[in-house]
């Protein structure tokens, strides 16, 4: 997967720049420059600052499921093309699990989460881990959660519900 640092301070940010990813792009046409014309997002507008170019890979709500999910197009109404549409660029965003939550306490713990019940050392609440692990940036929300552990008492996540785990006292 792709870190994406815009800035390059070392902190990824998930800012790419239209008008640098098509110019990189081999074989591109002459260079597009903020003088020849100007991006336009079909999706709302919501991502991308059409007059810098820059598109906010983390405001997109969802990984790409199909090539066409993230398509931004690149207007120039002197190009003489239908509805002045120079270019169709595809942004396939992979998919991301937002940052940790940062550990802590004694046991280094991402999230702790007690049944007050007459067991207090088992777990029996399901909870979303969309809602639990909120993050900045925030997961996709089309992702698909995994248990990456070891542990004999895990037993399921399910649609994004992590279900019953028993922790032996």
């Amino acid at each position: 997967m792709t870190i994406i640092d815009k800035d390059n301070n070392g902190m990824p940010d998930g800012i790419i720049n239209l008008y640098d990813s098509y110019n990189a792009i081999p074989g591109s046409m002459a260079p597009l420059s903020l003088l020849t014309g100007t991006w336009f997002d079909p999706n709302f507008n919501f991502a991308l600052d059409e007059t810098t170019g820059d598109l906010y890979l983390w405001d997109l709500g969802n990984s790409s499921e199909a090539i066409t999910n993230h398509q931004f197009h690149f207007l120039n109404s002197a190009s003489g093309c239908p509805d002045h549409i120079v270019i169709t660029l595809n942004v396939i965003v992979g998919p991301f699990s937002g940052v940790a939550v940062p550990a802590t306490g004694g046991n280094n713990v991402n999230v702790q989460i007690c049944n007050a019940g007459s067991d207090p050392c088992s777990v029996s609440t399901n909870f979303d881990l969309f809602q639990t692990f909120l993050s900045t940036p925030t997961a996709h929300k089309n992702g698909i959660w995994s248990y990456e552990g070891s542990s004999p008492n895990f037993v399921d996540i399910e649609d994004n519900k992590f279900l019953q785990v028993i922790i032996p006292y």
